[in-house]
């Protein structure tokens, strides 16, 4: 509902010829592959994947080929947990610094920097009990901050293709489960926590 009201209110607001050339409203979307990682290595993850969608605003400054982009972007993936894949459903908002080089004709290419909050949109809490009768729970943070470093291509005067990493800054989700001490016939409890590292592929399209 965030992304869709952006949207609207972009489309609406009256600019001059001036503000329209130094601010671009656009839609963009991708996919994205993440790395789950736990401390202390206590599981093995595989990558999964998602996609994420949304508008998004391009914004330039006074300084030759210095920039802001700004997304309002819907996200959602699979999570491998143990023997468990979750979905995970979260708005994520990047505000990336970008420096970009005309190369003549209709082709251009940037490198960008900049911060992404994410909001968990979906459940955060997830219990379940293993063959063995073990419990588990899973608790994903509400609020993650994390820092986007890549790059793409511009072609054209609408159309851009891009590639992130995205790098946590503090742990993204807590892991506990409970196992069986056979010489002492009685359980512990195990806690790990986990982060989730990201490679962003996306095509914006600017009006």
């Amino acid at each position: 509902m965030t992304a869709i009201a952006l949207s609207f209110v972009m489309c609406h607001l009256p600019v001059g010829e001036a503000h329209a050339q130094s601010i671009r409203f656009g839609l963009r979307g991708g996919i994205d592959i993440i790395d789950m990682d736990y401390s202390g290595d206590v599981f093995h993850t595989s990558n999964r994947s998602g996609f994420f969608a949304g508008p998004t605003l391009k914004i330039k400054t006074p300084v030759v080929g210095l920039g802001v982009d700004v997304g309002v972007l819907y996200n959602q993936h699979d999570i491998k947990v143990s023997d468990r894949t979750l979905t995970q459903e979260k708005l994520i908002v990047p505000g990336n610094l970008r420096m970009g080089v005309d190369l003549g004709g209709m082709l251009g290419i940037f490198l960008s920097l900049g911060p992404q909050f994410s909001f968990n949109l979906g459940k955060s809490t997830y219990f379940w009990e293993d063959l063995e009768g073990y419990r588990k729970y899973f608790t994903l943070q509400q609020t993650t901050l994390s820092m986007n470093l890549g790059g793409g291509v511009s072609i054209g005067h609408h159309l851009e293709a891009s590639l992130f990493y995205n790098l946590p800054l503090g742990k993204t989700a807590d892991f506990t489960w409970d196992t069986l001490l056979d010489h002492l016939q009685d359980q512990t409890m195990h806690r790990a926590q986990a982060t989730v590292n990201a490679w962003h592929l996306s095509v914006a399209y600017y009006f």
